[in-house]
């Protein structure tokens, strides 16, 4: 075989977000030229052991060699496209092993993982940047049920439920009075490490997002994207039942398009300055509110990234390159 970059596209994962991750990559894997590069798969199963095939390998730096330990040697690997999202994923764990094994990958470093996985966090960055967020408080674990009526009461019913540390709505739970309040709570507290975060419930909204991308350091922004659901848009509506629909450019007005494009602008400088992420609002009336950033968007087939790139006229087969090319070359 002709001396070709060796890309390793990593799937699976231990958080609860695998599924997605694993039809990301079937997708994935039909838009890597194999003309150019060598693909090699490697999927971390549930309890965190990464495997190619029935073959366990892992990520190492030996002396001045690095890349993935197999068979007693190290296989030199010159991008690592790491397709994980939410915890184990996105939050900065992969990255740092990445990285702490020399293998350069797809996607934004270490910190700006862990900082934008951490809701209460890119919710102190925004409102510093003067980004509105929609009013919340961060909920420490241990908490019982009369500590936590107190801080409800704070903000008032009805209220919305995040896991601290979680992306795509997984253990997001409305909640619109005491009863229901603990269980949301402890759902949240079960599934994330760091606790819960609560928000008010802002129910009379549109769901609109941003694509961006990084080009030999350049950044490009997507326009506004929306994204269509009937009721409550959590982790069923977006990949099991089909529950919603996407579009690629929202129908609003360009005085709302400009103001979230700056907001996105100023996001991106100081969480997520290379690689790619997509950056989530919600509007409500007159009210822009940012939600999340998404340091590794959904990649499958009906994902809104690619369509939100496909938009400023990057293909997904270009995307592909881009981001290849750009971890290979240090652009990350």
């Amino acid at each position: 075989m002709k001396n070709i970059p060796t890309v390793l596209l990593i799937s699976g994962g231990q958080g609860c977000e695998r599924e997605v991750s694993l039809a990301g990559a079937e997708y994935l894997r039909g838009l890597i030229d194999r003309e150019k590069y060598r693909l090699i798969e490697v999927n971390i199963s549930p309890l965190g052991g990464w495997f190619i095939g029935d073959e366990a390998v892992y990520p190492l730096r030996l002396g001045n060699r690095q890349g993935l330990w197999r068979g007693g040697k190290i296989l030199r690997i010159d991008c690592a496209i790491p397709l994980l999202h939410g915890d184990y994923g996105e939050d900065g764990r992969i990255q740092g092993a990445l990285d702490t094994a020399g293998i350069p990958f797809v996607g934004c470093d270490t910190v700006s993982g862990a900082v934008c996985s951490d809701k209460s966090y890119t919710r102190a960055v925004a409102e510093s940047l003067g980004v509105p967020v929609a009013r919340g408080i961060p909920l420490p674990e241990g908490l019982d049920e009369r500590e936590l009526r107190e801080r409800a009461r704070e903000l008032g019913y009805p209220l919305f439920f995040k896991p601290k540390r979680l992306g795509s709505s997984v253990g997001a739970t409305p909640v619109y009075n005491d009863e229901q309040l603990y269980g949301a709570y402890a759902l949240s507290c079960e599934i994330s490490s760091g606790g819960a975060l609560i928000e008010e419930l802002v129910e009379e909204k549109r769901e609109l997002e941003v694509g961006v991308l990084y080009r030999s350091g350049k950044r490009i922004i997507s326009p506004v994207g929306e994204v269509r659901c009937e009721g409550f848009y959590d982790y069923r509506s977006k990949y099991r039942e089909g529950g919603s629909e996407v579009t690629a450019r929202a129908d609003i007005d360009e005085s709302v398009e400009r103001q979230i494009l700056d907001y996105t602008e100023r996001l991106t400088s100081e969480l997520c300055p290379g690689g790619l992420c997509r950056v989530d609002y919600f509007l409500s009336g007159e009210r822009i509110l940012f939600n999340e950033i998404n340091t590794m968007p959904g990649f499958t087939k009906t994902s809104l990234y690619p369509r939100l790139m496909a938009e400023v006229g990057i293909s997904p087969e270009a995307l592909c390159e881009i981001l290849i090319r750009e971890a290979i070359g240090g652009g990350r």
